[in-house]
């Protein structure tokens, strides 16, 4: 059995959860429900739970990053239940932590739950917290991002990466650093987390930080070549688009 904490302030979402656990997910077994963070932080230390299903915003004006906060060696799994904002969810995405908006279905919570069964690996647990923490507190344009590679993670500065290139179901990606990082992800998931006006998707293949192009070129094609020597294509459909985001 998975045991699992629930903290939530809504008691009819929180009943709901249940019930959906309940039916869909025979293998979790939910020891307790919190609705505050004193109440959600003893019930870590006495449960010690392997999944703890998140609320953001809690009771007496509390949230779930002031719980974080309190956690200083997490053994679990988070997974997000909310209906919040926009920067909020980009936060935690480029964290690479999960995430269930409500109201929740049976299916993405059985997929958050056989996606814990296959790593249950808390190891870069506490990296990954940081780096929610801090993008919560900073612009997330400079915010620190979790990518997932073949063996764990690299965290790195948003502003840092130059270059990703799909390559089948991976992601290839340079940074100004001259770094090489192959994501287990692919360059979709990769454009949703880091989305924001500094990147561009300029070919089906390609995603490029715009502050790190050198030079645009007409010849063989359209292409541009980044401050590191990099090049990235550029498709016809999307090169007008780019020169006017460019000039701007």
């Amino acid at each position: 059995m998975i045991k699992a904490l629930i903290v939530e302030n809504e008691e009819k979402a929180a009943n709901s959860l249940m019930q959906l656990i309940k039916n869909h997910c025979k293998e979790v077994y939910v020891y307790e429900v919190c609705n505050t963070v004193s109440k959600a932080v003893d019930a870590v230390v006495s449960g010690q739970p392997e999944i703890v299903f998140l609320d953001i915003e809690l009771n007496n004006g509390e949230t779930a990053f002031s719980f974080l906060q309190q956690i200083q060696d997490p053994n679990f799994e988070i997974i997000f239940t909310t209906a919040y904002d926009q920067y909020c969810l980009q936060a935690i995405r480029c964290s690479c932590l999960e995430y269930l908006l409500k109201p929740i279905v049976a299916d993405d919570l059985v997929a958050a739950v056989q996606k814990f069964n296959k790593k249950k690996n808390f190891s870069w647990y506490k990296q990954r917290l940081e780096a929610l923490l801090y993008n919560l507190n900073n612009p997330v344009a400079r915010g620190k991002i979790t990518i997932p590679t073949l063996d764990g993670f690299v965290i790195i500065h948003k502003a840092e990466i130059e270059t990703c290139i799909a390559e089948a179901n991976y992601t290839l990606i340079y940074t100004s650093q001259g770094e090489k990082i192959i994501s287990s992800k692919n360059l979709g998931f990769i454009e949703d987390m880091i989305s924001g006006k500094n990147f561009f998707r300029t070919h089906k293949s390609f995603l490029v930080n715009l502050d790190h192009i050198k030079k645009f070129e007409r010849k063989d094609g359209y292409k541009l070549v980044m401050k590191s020597g990099n090049t990235a294509e550029v498709s016809s459909r999307k090169k007008d688009e780019l020169i006017q985001k460019i000039a701007n």
